[in-house]
């Protein structure tokens, strides 16, 4: 399966992301995607918020989250949130959750880089608890609180699913530990994504996941153009401005020509990948057209 990143211009052109959410259903991808920048001079709207925007002109289409810094929020408030917002979409949310890479982010809102991991996830299974449970018992250095409920429930059966990210060996571990999916990093390479995916199987014989259970995924920053040299050139300017490194566009991504970039998702798909998540970075109207007509069908 193959689902497109929103993708926000630097202006907020409501009409433009609209369009693109409407189109996205209308071209039959399985799922839309919003990232989270909770601060910094990227234009980019709260993701929540959002896929609540999305979910109301939408009826068919998955609505997904890669990722929501949840240790930054209160837990009993995102576990209402993101209930709310699974009933609003009816059950299309998938909750992609992650700890945040900078401390920057963390003295922003007021929160200790101390503990960080113990407070990710204690913070998950505290909004577990509260989405299955009818009143939650739960004290421990972070929160405490008797006979707390939230309500409504989720309308999926438990509560949506959830996928976490990372690549380092602790973190993939917790990932099959406690989630429901992963997903590899736009970031990585495909040799490097190989790798990590090697640990994700092997983590999950040793929990008893299958893929029945557990998905598996990954990011891909894309460009179709009619030659590879156009399309490295727009790359190149996207990962100058937000990694600080032109060159990295080419080690990362998948561009070119359509047949070429089907060929590149070909090896991606073959490692058994359930979801590829095909993130554009420019014309993002147009990308998702040019994927969807000529590159998704000969994956």
């Amino acid at each position: 399966m193959a689902t497109p990143q929103i993708f926000q211009n630097d202006s907020i052109d409501i009409d433009y992301i609209a369009k693109g959410i409407i189109n996205a259903e209308k071209l039959g991808y399985h799922s839309l995607w919003v990232q989270e920048q909770p601060i910094g001079n990227g234009n980019t709207l709260e993701p929540l918020t959002l896929l609540s925007f999305a979910s109301g002109i939408t009826n068919k289409i998955k609505l997904g989250s890669s990722v929501i810094l949840t240790p930054l929020r209160s837990p009993v408030s995102l576990a209402k949130t993101l209930a709310t917002l699974d009933q609003l979409s009816k059950g299309r949310l998938i909750v992609g959750v992650g700890l945040g890479n900078t401390s920057e982010d963390y003295s922003a809102f007021g929160i200790s880089t101390d503990n960080r991991a113990m407070r990710f996830e204690t913070g998950i299974d505290l909004m577990k608890k509260l989405w299955t449970q009818d009143s939650v018992d739960f004290d421990n250095e972070f929160w405490s609180m008797s006979k707390t409920s939230v309500t409504p429930k989720p309308k999926q059966v438990k509560y949506p699913p959830i996928w976490f990210g990372g690549h380092a060996i602790t973190a993939i571990r917790r990932s099959v530990r406690m989630g429901d999916g992963w997903m590899g990093a736009g970031s990585s390479t495909i040799s490097d994504f190989n790798s990590h995916l090697k640990l994700v199987r092997k983590h999950m014989a040793e929990e008893g996941k299958t893929q029945d259970d557990f998905t598996v995924s990954k990011r891909v920053y894309i460009a179709v153009e009619s030659t590879e040299e156009i399309a490295l050139g727009k790359l190149e300017k996207w990962f100058k401005s937000y990694y600080g490194s032109a060159s990295m566009a080419g080690k990362v991504s998948i561009f070119g020509t359509a047949e070429q970039c089907a060929e590149k998702l070909r090896e991606i798909k073959d490692a058994d990948v359930d979801l590829i998540l095909l993130n554009p970075l420019y014309d993002s109207l147009t990308q998702a057209k040019r994927l969807a007509e000529y590159v998704i069908p000969n994956i």
